[in-house]
């Protein structure tokens, strides 16, 4: 009789159900979380609060940036509208994936260097903390949606909740 040995090692990230919403339970740094959408097709995204500290929000599907807030917040002021901190280059950012219940260092990390076209540029960009980031998904398939939080700054705080996709009248 043959034995059989199997090990397992990949870790799988779990996905967070259309319309929930996570907020962070750390510091500042990268996080990401990984939404249902299902087959539908259809407007789709983020409803993002980014308070005070900027913050940048990023969409990925399939492999692909298709939304970007650039940094917003409540703190971005000015023409063109600027946040001194944040124009830096950050070493070192801890990246955070979400676990089901909270975001868990992955144990990465990376550097982001922010400069001033990074920042929403309040015409065409909106610099409010809150708003929405959308993109159209025609296909059925991917399923899912990789939502990115660039938070390089101590003090961050941020809230989101994604949107199931809507077939547009």
């Amino acid at each position: 009789m043959a034995t059989f040995t199997i090990n397992i090692n990949k870790e799988v990230t779990p996905i967070v159900g259309c319309n929930n919403q996570v907020v962070p339970n750390q510091p500042l740094g990268i996080y990401e979380t990984i939404f249902e959408l299902g087959t539908n097709t259809g407007i789709t995204g983020i409803n993002y609060d980014a308070f005070a500290a900027p913050d940048r929000f990023q969409i990925e599907y399939n492999g692909v940036i298709v939304a970007d807030s650039k940094y917003v917040g409540y703190s971005i002021s000015g023409n063109p509208p600027t946040y001194s901190p944040l124009i830096n280059t950050f070493n070192n950012l801890p990246i955070y994936t979400y676990n089901g219940t909270g975001y868990v260092n992955s144990g990465n990390t990376t550097s982001v260097t922010v400069v001033q076209g990074d920042i929403a540029n309040g015409t065409t960009e909106p610099t409010a903390g809150s708003g929405s980031l959308t993109f159209n998904k025609t296909n059925a398939s991917p399923t899912t949606m990789k939502v990115i939080i660039i938070s390089p700054l101590s003090g961050t705080g941020w809230s989101l909740s994604s949107i199931c996709p809507t077939v547009s009248q």
